[in-house]
């Protein structure tokens, strides 16, 4: 588990660091600079011309040493500032007037074209962001924002601490912001560097320590827990010699409709290869008979309906009687927005006592009820479409502000899975974000097939948090499978469910 901290917590680091151990800036500046550099010449060998960005704070003064240490190595580097010199105090000053005496080209962006910009930054092997650092806030602007738009002239960018015009404490972009190959942070690693939107502008990242030892600083709780193989393999429910299929959970899947035959299936999939025992699915009862032949290892159930869709009483006739073989119930794919699926869904919402899977159209039918009392036993699982109508927002807000979205859900409707890039679930107390996950899991039923393996793991008597952490991962490395077995594109939703038991088996092998 990697733990991620906010700008204010990396602040913080940097003055008791100062203030407690004695260690003076200019010190950690020097070590910060010197190795990043290793870490760029590592991951770029062979350069021989670098650029290197550089605004006026000590995220600047960082990029001064790095020029400086270039230099050593044998590598022409070039500075070119966002800002009249007399602005550079303190150490980035010192480092400065070094980096000028060491006969360092320093060059100021405000009396330069863009043209002539773009041609120094173009011919470079690499473009070094000092622009911005952790400290910064608010949309870039001036110099700095002139500098952070041709920085896209650039073959290959590596970022200092954090890519300027990324929010270092929650991954939302300001505006416009640099797009780096490589990020190489100090000391501490920050939430914006591997929550999207921010993941995407940060490429990989490096984690570089300044001289001071983490051990001797007391730090703040984390904000985030990136989550990684080891953390998901200990949370597997164990598989005993004598285990039947009554000890695998009992999963009920409530949705379908004339429209949307197929999602309840897939779902059903998902569940059956995340290790479920028995997969119940209810269905209307137009539907069901066709269906019945279509996944035999499933129980059908039969529920009433109208106009092709499940209504209220499916609560009564079927789910009740129903209930003490359930021990999870995923309710929403395929289910429809019908009036009838509108009342079956507030009615479950309201008396199921039991863990919970929300997806797909329960979601909707969840956003128009009003009174509704938050559960910590189920978990939500919207994209951020569906996460933008049950906050009142609107999907480019919850996209540039992942974060906030989804520990907006868990407070209001309790725990919350939202889907994407960086999955990230948040039951109210605790954030994780899943690094697992592919461009190749993005097919239509993917998410019923989640929402079902989720499910799985709650029938197993995971926490709603657990299931779904566990549960993304999977689905998540499912995506990387398929990529690495057949490229981008192209594959089925059954398909991401018949590789779930590859990637479960993996992680019983760490």
């Amino acid at each position: 588990m990697i733990k991620l901290y906010s700008a204010e917590a990396a602040r913080a680091c940097d003055e008791q660091a100062a203030s407690r151990l004695g260690f003076s800036g200019a010190v950690m500046m020097e070590n910060a600079g010197r190795n990043a550099t290793d870490v760029l010449l590592d991951k770029f060998p062979g350069i021989d011309e670098a650029c290197i960005l550089a605004g006026p704070g000590n995220n600047g003064g960082d990029g001064f040493v790095i020029a400086r240490h270039l230099l050593i190595r044998g590598i022409h580097p070039t500075v070119i500032l966002a800002f009249p010199e007399e602005r550079c105090k303190g150490d980035a000053a010192l480092n400065l007037t070094m980096a000028r005496r060491c006969g360092i080209p320093i060059l100021s962006s405000r009396e330069m074209s863009d043209e002539e910009i773009g041609e120094i930054v173009s011919k470079s092997d690499l473009v070094v962001d000092a622009l911005l650092g952790t400290g910064s806030s608010g949309p870039p602007r001036g110099e700095v924002g002139r500098l952070i738009h041709l920085s896209s002239k650039a073959r290959r960018v590596a970022a200092v601490d954090i890519p300027s015009g990324i929010d270092a404490s929650t991954g939302a972009v300001m505006t416009e912001a640099v797009r780096a190959d490589l990020t190489v942070t100090m000391l501490i690693p920050k939430v914006g560097l591997f929550v999207m939107p921010g993941a995407d502008y940060a490429g990989e990242v490096a984690v570089v320590d300044i001289g001071v030892p983490l051990e001797s600083l007391s730090l703040p709780a984390a904000e985030v827990n990136a989550i990684e193989r080891f953390d998901v393999a200990r949370m597997l429910p164990p598989r005993p010699m004598g285990i039947h299929k009554g000890d695998r959970g009992c999963v009920a899947i409530v949705g379908g409709s004339s429209v949307y035959k197929g999602a309840p299936l897939l779902a059903a999939l998902g569940a059956l290869r995340g290790g479920a025992g028995i997969v119940l699915l209810v269905l209307p009862e137009e539907i069901s008979t066709p269906l019945a032949a279509a996944l035999p290892e499933a129980i059908i159930l039969p529920a009433p309906s109208r106009e092709g869709g499940l209504v209220q009483e499916a609560w009564d006739s079927v789910i009740v009687p129903w209930s003490k073989r359930i021990d999870a119930l995923v309710i929403g794919p395929g289910i429809g927005r019908g009036e009838g699926a509108m009342a079956l869904v507030r009615r479950i919402w309201d008396e199921w006592r039991g863990p919970m899977v929300v997806d797909a159209d329960a979601l909707y039918c969840l956003s128009q009820a009003e009174e509704l009392c938050r559960r910590d036993d189920v978990i939500l699982t919207p994209h951020e479409g569906e996460a933008a109508r049950l906050l009142d927002s609107d999907a480019s807000s919850v996209g540039n502000a992942r974060l906030a979205a989804v520990r907006a859900l868990a407070e209001r409707y309790g725990p919350a899975l939202l889907k994407g890039p960086r999955t990230l679930i948040c039951d109210g107390r605790q954030t994780a974000v899943v690094l697992e996950g592919h461009q190749a899991l993005s097919v239509p039923g993917s998410g019923d097939v989640l929402s079902g393996l989720v499910g799985a793991f709650m029938a197993m008597r995971l926490s709603a948090y657990e299931a779904g952490v566990v549960g993304a991962h999977i689905h998540g490395r499912v995506g990387s499978i398929l990529y690495e077995e057949g490229g981008f594109d192209g594959h089925l939703a059954r398909e991401i469910a018949g590789h779930i038991p590859q990637a479960i088996e993996e992680l019983r092998c760490v």
